[in-house]
């Protein structure tokens, strides 16, 4: 089986999003690989994940998939994925989440309900969507109660290869702000017991 640029090019971890580069090595944004399966990272609304391209076999299929994705969501006939742990309401109103929620599904509604009360100003929103985003490639399928120092810890160790100490502070602090609003909507019973933190210096 041949195998595909990705897999020449990097180490692929399993069980992990990979990042898929092209012929040239150069990294291709919005797409990912775990696993064998391709993933676009795309963004419908409020909504933002990774959907799987369950057909594609190869970076070219993987590519064409991916657009033909965003034309779906342009036109507006994608739905997106139901999050696990919650249902529809009859009236349109999305029940909450759950300990099984994903950090993905969190982070958007999150994203969502700070949106709609209207308390964050323009810069503030644009922050918290920059750090949403860094949290949703690095672990946007882990279940919120996997959040643990170890996550933590994995996530500075992938951060700091390429920023500042400031900048992985800020990031955590928003996941801080995402799981105090979870244990508010009910998502969770408490704050995760496991959460271990200290402001990098």
């Amino acid at each position: 089986m041949r195998r595909t640029d990705t897999q020449r090019r990097t180490k692929s971890v399993r069980n992990q999003f990979n990042r898929v580069f092209d012929g040239a090595n150069r990294k291709i944004r919005g797409l990912w690989q775990r696993n064998g399966v391709y993933y676009a990272q795309v963004r419908a609304g409020v909504w933002r994940g990774r959907v799987a391209l369950e057909h594609a076999q190869s970076v070219p299929e993987a590519t064409t998939a991916a657009q033909v994705l965003k034309s779906e969501i342009q036109a507006g006939t994608f739905k997106p994925p139901q999050p696990k742990g919650a249902q529809t309401a009859e009236n349109g109103a999305q029940k909450k989440g759950s300990p099984d929620s994903t950090l993905t599904e969190a982070i958007t509604a999150y994203e969502a309900d700070t949106l709609a009360l209207k308390t964050k100003d323009p810069k503030t929103l644009k922050h918290e969507g920059c750090a949403g985003r860094r949290w949703t490639e690095f672990a946007g399928d882990r279940k919120l109660s996997e959040v643990d120092a170890k996550l933590l810890k994995d996530f500075t160790k992938h951060r700091r290869k390429t920023v500042g100490t400031r900048s992985v502070n800020t990031n955590v602090l928003f996941l801080h702000h995402v799981l105090d609003w979870c244990v508010v909507e009910g998502w969770l019973p408490r704050f995760p017991d496991a959460w271990a933190w200290k402001d990098l210096p």
